[in-house]
């Protein structure tokens, strides 16, 4: 199979990937699925629409570049007869049509069949980058949806913590300084809290625009996304991606298109553009006196340019040879840009996870089996009882770190799966 077969069946698989979400067009403002989220953007998105729209001009070049210009005809009526011997000269039909030198047309249809797989490259490329802003609004709305809770839990906590240090500096004046820095937390945490229902409203809104959403109830929660462990060889990656990253197979065939540029430019530098023409010329009355020679004239006509020494031509094959240059650095600072940037997403990816399972499994268990102790032994009465909200709230912030950590590495994953086309 071709590269252009393989494109154009990519674009039918796109449309047949969107077509459940055209099914159904509500989507739950409770407990949203991302891969239902994914579909409804594919089926509503103006600007994934706009894509394919471009797509299917690109298309309809093909054909333009393999046609003929249109033909001419001309009508000719003189003023004053011009006298022939055959007769005076009135009129004059003329039927003429350019014929583009043998192999132009064949040049002009391969650079339009490459402009076509970049504009296919270039959809690809807005595919992987929509499904990555969904999932990373996705994955936002999950973490901002559950902060806010557990910032308030943090901050009853606080608040009782200040309480209680304050009825315990009544009794040793040395606790005096831990109830100031506890009625800063207070403050820390409160301000922190409306960052955070701040950024959940842009989320909301970003969410909304990029699934084409212009109105419906608010999406107020989402389904927990899905913890996967990642595994993969650097190396592996970076070859899969220089084979069929969209951004790189656009510039290849960028280059592609370039270097048919740069030949059809050669060739028109030095083949003429050649018409041939069908004359019909009627032949009116005599002179005074003479009946109708009756005699009316035909030819067949054949002109050409002169495109030798001409000036325009010779800068734009010029001009196109140095396109194919750029077309070509393009494409190798590209090549270059893949190992770097699959490279630093790889190591995010990694140390995502590894921060993921050691707040998971190193700092997490024994925190939490802490806390129940201390709140056996001191929530029971007020002695002590500032070492049992302590670590209430230390276990808060641990499990604040360790959301942020996995949406962290949820988004990372996604920016890597986007290069890479997993």
């Amino acid at each position: 199979m071709n590269t252009l077969s393989t494109c154009k069946l990519l674009l039918t698989g796109l449309a047949v990937l969107a077509w459940p979400s055209l099914l159904f067009a509500q989507l739950p403002s409770e407990k949203l699925g991302l891969q239902q989220a994914i579909d409804y953007a594919f089926a509503h998105n103006p600007g994934w629409a706009a894509a394919q729209a471009a797509v299917r001009q690109t298309e309809s070049r093909i054909d333009e570049a393999g046609g003929w210009a249109p033909p001419m005809v001309k009508f000719q009526q003189a003023i004053s007869p011009v006298q022939t011997k055959n007769g005076p000269q009135d009129q004059v039909l003329s039927f003429s049509q350019k014929i583009p030198f043998p192999g132009q047309n064949d040049l002009k249809v391969r650079q339009a069949t490459y402009r076509y797989q970049v504009a296919l490259s270039q959809l690809e490329l807005k595919r992987r980058g929509l499904i990555e802003e969904i999932k990373g609004s996705y994955f936002d709305l999950w973490l901002f949806e559950k902060l806010p809770d557990l910032l308030g839990q943090s901050q009853k906590v606080i608040e009782r913590l200040a309480d209680t240090r304050s009825i315990e500096s009544q009794q040793n004046q040395n606790l005096l300084s831990s109830i100031f820095d506890t009625q800063a937390a207070i403050g820390e945490n409160a301000f922190e809290l409306a960052q955070i229902l701040d950024q959940l409203s842009d989320a909301r809104a970003r969410f909304d625009r990029l699934l084409g959403r212009t109105g419906g109830p608010v999406i107020r929660s989402v389904e927990p996304p899905e913890m996967i462990s990642f595994s993969g060889d650097p190396e592996v990656l970076i070859a899969r991606t220089l084979k069929n990253h969209p951004k790189l197979l656009e510039l290849k065939a960028a280059e592609q298109a370039a270097e048919a540029a740069s030949r059809l430019a050669g060739d028109r530098a030095s083949q003429p553009d050649l018409q041939w023409g069908f004359n019909y010329i009627k032949i009116g009355a005599g002179t005074a006196g003479q009946k109708d020679s009756g005699k009316d004239a035909y030819n067949l006509s054949l002109a050409m340019s002169l495109p030798w020494g001409n000036q325009t031509r010779g800068a734009k094959e010029k001009g196109a040879a140095a396109g194919l240059q750029v077309a070509a650095s393009n494409r190798q600072a590209f090549e270059q840009e893949i190992r770097e940037k699959v490279t630093a997403h790889y190591n995010h990816v990694v140390n995502a996870e590894r921060l993921v399972d050691l707040l998971e499994q190193t700092v997490l268990p024994p925190a939490r089996q802490a806390d129940q102790i201390n709140q056996r032994l001191y929530s029971g009465g007020r002695s002590q009882m500032s070492v049992s909200l302590r670590s209430k709230a230390q276990l808060i912030n641990l499990e604040i770190k360790a959301l942020k950590a996995k949406a962290g590495y949820l988004k990372s994953r996604a920016a890597l799966e986007a290069w890479v086309g997993m």
